[in-house]
């Protein structure tokens, strides 16, 4: 029962060779976590740079600020919301066109209405991929 704008832009900011600068912003339906719920409306910006160190290697950064508008919880009789902070950071190793490597570390806060919804967490990721 959601009716009203949802979008998606992308600016790419490509000041060297090397480097580049993707930004988001968004407003859009997101699937449910939360099963009590109708809908979630999100609405975030998020800032990812990169840098080509060489041809095999790049650095990759994360900047993220999103809220989760939770709508018709009927549990809670209200809507709720979760306001998530991000920053992270990577390494990508593409040794050749079909192998890639990466390890990526993020840290988020997040704070909410509900009493019981904030969390801080700090996670790594390590990732493996072979093209065929």
């Amino acid at each position: 029962d959601y009716s009203g704008p949802t979008f998606r832009g992308t600016y790419t900011w490509i000041p060297t060779g090397k480097t580049t600068i993707a930004t988001t912003l968004y407003r859009d339906v997101a699937p449910l976590e939360d099963i009590q719920s109708r809908f979630v409306l999100t609405t975030g910006v998020n800032i990812r740079p990169q840098w080509d160190v060489t041809s095999k290697i790049s650095v990759r950064g994360n900047v993220e600020y999103v809220k989760w508008d939770y709508r018709g919880d009927q549990t809670l009789g209200a809507n709720f919301e979760h306001r998530v902070r991000a920053v992270g950071a990577g390494v990508i190793y593409k040794p050749t066109r079909n192998i890639l490597v990466q390890g990526t570390y993020q840290h988020e806060d997040r704070t909410s209405t509900i009493p019981t919804g904030d969390y801080k967490v700090d996670y790594f990721i390590v990732e493996g991929r072979l093209g065929f």
